[in-house]
């Protein structure tokens, strides 16, 4: 949604919110009709995009969310395709926003297969951008 709201120069929160909105899927268009009855009640109002962030991520985000993404980073290992392993690799990173540089290209090298990690470091690869493009 941000980027849809960058590239279409939306700034105004409630639109940012009321778009949204729209996107919702399996259980979180019940979620928010519920919130959507409690504000017509009077309860509260969520027409501040970062609190609807704030919000979501609080019922659907487990608040561990940082942890099950380490752990499975950890036990990430390049089994099958290059693709495959990039594929689930960097959808472990926006899971990650504190992880340093130097630690991801680290993790994505330890978790190569020894020909694909060999091949990286004969390339000098020196951060995870190259690294993942040159894999």
């Amino acid at each position: 949604m941000e980027c849809y709201f960058n590239a279409s120069r939306v700034t105004d929160d409630k639109t940012k919110v009321d778009m949204a909105v729209l996107d919702l899927c399996e259980s979180a268009p019940l979620w928010w009709r519920r919130k959507h009855g409690e504000i017509g009640k009077g309860l509260y109002t969520i027409d501040i995009w970062e609190e609807f962030k704030r919000q979501l991520k609080r019922q659907f985000c487990p608040h561990n969310a940082e942890d099950i993404a380490m752990k499975k980073l950890r036990g990430l290992k390049h089994s099958g395709s290059i693709r495959d392993y990039i594929v689930e690799f960097t959808s472990l990173m926006p899971k990650l926003p504190e992880m340093q540089e130097k630690d991801k290209l680290f993790s994505f090298m330890d978790g190569l297969q020894s020909w694909a990690y060999n091949e990286l470091k004969r390339r000098n690869v020196r951060d995870i951008d190259e690294a993942i493009a040159v894999a």
